[in-house]
């Protein structure tokens, strides 16, 4: 297939400007009168009595002006425009279902028009098919539509699909799809989405999705390299039960910024997500990792947010400045947190949260990450089992560490300084060792022991200084 691809490809450059004698040619002009045999001279009028008559391998070139009919390719032919917005399909009645342009067969390139209204703008099957420099205009239902298709969708656009509100710019099922320099805007409710199949998005610009940028489900495969989403009514972008993998794209003024579910695996890497309304990276059920991503400007729910995530997860060295209530928010999980630095979290409209870490019945591990002016505690262990281990968790509003509700921990090394509470705060029910710890210069003491917790070892195998008071082994306070 790649060998189909590589001809295709030949074709489509051949036929960037005028073909080259050993490509067959029609010449179609809007209006042409009689004679008309296609040549230049004498070109067509319609496109669909240029095909009629075009050989395998050959090429239509159709000159500026509106062609009110509905076309279709079928095998390796190719129809190619005057220009994007010079040369005009349009549906002939826009009031009939089913494709302005059909692609089937293999090896068809469509090139260098536009096509508005119908239904359906392109509907592709079969494989080795190329789009170049094509728009998509105001599509009822779909701008583009693979069904077990192969194509490369490149240098094109899509704009008010469904009016912006409803229907899909692209919609590719159970299709190889490659889609580079793109533009979507107002393109439908789901401006890129693709059900089962695989697809690999690069330099794509979307704005204004009614609900998703880019989404993938039922066990689909999704890449997208530098991509630029800018407005979704819901998640930028959306995974479930697939792959997705994301790199070096930036994402902002979103309901959630990706937000991945129900069984996904992903790779989310050196991103930017800012200025999204709910939280950042939104994860359930999900496997994969997270890495090196800015995340600024945040909403009600916080920057990262894990439920009931259970297998192989792992956020590292991202970085949070501004995140929202909460940095990252844990419920059921089982996640391994490390090199990370969150800064800013706030609280919440009731005054609650402004923490960086939050756990609740999870398995955590925090290894070597920063939380610093935070407006709540650093770190917040409810119920959970954690690792807890060289991390510096400064100058925050609240505790620089929480363990609570019957939590398992091993603290050790880490720096709880400066804080305007306490450097460690443990309750009764706690379970484990909290040694090589400094607690230095907070306000209030360096560690509040509830009752029944930690004895002496507590003093002993820490070091504390500078802290408005020292150590209080048993309070009753909440």
């Amino acid at each position: 297939m790649q060998v189909l691809f590589a001809a295709v490809f030949l074709l489509v450059a051949a036929c960037a400007a005028r073909p080259p004698p050993a490509v067959p040619t029609i010449h179609v002009r809007a209006g042409a009168p009689a004679p008309r045999d296609g040549s230049d001279a004498h070109p067509f009028a319609t496109i669909g009595d240029a095909l009629a008559t075009l050989p395998l391998g050959g090429a239509v070139l159709v000159a500026a002006g509106v062609y009110r009919e509905r076309v279709q390719l079928r095998g390796p032919v190719a129809l190619v425009g005057a220009g994007a917005g010079r040369t005009r399909l349009v549906a002939p009645d826009d009031a009939l279902a089913g494709p302005v342009v059909l692609l089937d067969g293999e090896g068809a390139i469509l090139r260098d028009l536009t096509v508005t209204g119908g239904e359906v703008g392109i509907l592709v099957r079969g494989a080795g098919h190329a789009i170049v420099d094509v728009s998509l205009w105001r599509q009822r239902g779909e701008g583009l539509r693979a069904e077990g298709a192969e194509l490369k969708l490149t240098e094109s656009e899509v704009v008010g699909t469904g009016d912006g509100r409803t229907g899909r710019g692209v919609h590719a099922i159970d299709s190889r799809l490659e889609a580079r320099s793109l533009v979507f805007r107002d393109a439908g409710r789901r401006q890129l989405h693709v059900e089962g199949g695989t697809a690999v998005v690069s330099d794509v610009d979307f704005a204004r999705a009614g609900l998703t940028a880019l989404s993938v489900t039922a066990n689909g495969h999704l890449e997208a390299h530098r991509v630029r989403i800018e407005g979704a009514g819901g998640a930028a972008i959306y995974a479930a039960r697939s792959t997705l993998l994301v790199d070096n794209s930036a994402i902002r003024d979103c309901e959630y910024g990706i937000t991945a579910a129900v069984g996904s695996s992903v790779v989310l890497s050196d991103n930017e997500i800012a200025s999204y309304r709910q939280a950042a990276i939104s994860l359930v059920g999900t496997t994969g990792l997270v890495l090196r991503n800015a995340i600024y400007g945040g909403g009600e729910t916080g920057g990262i947010a894990i439920v009931s995530s259970h297998g192989d997860l792992e956020l590292r060295d991202n970085q949070l400045r501004s995140p929202g209530p909460v940095g990252v928010t844990m419920y059921g999980s089982t996640v391994r947190i490390v090199g990370n630095r969150i800064s800013g979290a706030r609280t919440d409209s009731q005054g609650e949260f402004g923490a960086g870490i939050f756990a609740q019945q999870s398995d955590v591990q925090l290894l070597g990450n920063v939380l610093t002016g935070n407006a709540g505690p650093g770190i917040a262990l409810h119920l959970s089992t954690g690792r807890i281990v060289e991390n510096e968790s400064v100058e925050n509003g609240g505790d620089g560490l929480v363990v609570m509700d019957g939590s398992t921990a091993e603290v050790s090394g880490n720096r709880l300084d400066r804080n305007l509470a306490s450097g460690l705060a443990l309750d009764g029910t706690f379970d484990g060792r909290v040694r090589h710890n400094q607690l230095v210069g907070n306000a209030a003491f360096g560690a509040v022991v509830r009752c029944g917790s930690l004895g002496d070892a507590l003093a002993s195998e820490n070091a504390f200084g500078g802290n408005r008071r020292g150590i209080t082994r048993c309070t009753t306070k909440d």
